[in-house]
């Protein structure tokens, strides 16, 4: 029983009132951490959906201006097509009244009476 006589009152109420300090302490501390963590979570939720409305507002800006130069380039290549166009029937009736003008000479030069008529 010796080795008990350490064990007075006094010194376990103080080791009472260490255990529960820091049981008190321990809680406090895991409040404190739960309240920071819910403060980050929210200010994370905020800045979140900031720079989630910047990035659609910019991601419009965007496609609209993707759109306005889509449009743009659409309506040039018509202009440039129908140009082709236009080009491509006016040398058509150019190479016909050359291919005319041929005959006409060829059927002339060959004596042709039905070409000298004309």
């Amino acid at each position: 029983m010796q080795n008990f006589k350490t064990f007075t009152p006094e010194v376990m109420a103080n080791l009472r009132r260490a255990m529960h300090s820091g049981r008190h302490q321990r809680h406090d501390a895991l409040a404190e951490r739960c309240h920071d963590t819910r403060a980050l979570l929210a200010a994370a939720r905020e800045s979140r959906a900031a720079s989630e409305s910047e990035r659609r507002m910019g991601a419009a800006q965007h496609s609209s201006a993707r759109q306005t130069l889509r449009s743009a380039l659409h309506e040039q290549m018509s202009r440039f097509k129908d140009g082709l166009h236009v080009q491509r029937e006016e040398i058509a009736a150019d190479l016909r009244t050359m291919a005319d003008e041929l005959r006409a000479a060829q059927s002339a030069f060959r004596g042709d009476p039905d070409q000298r008529s004309e």
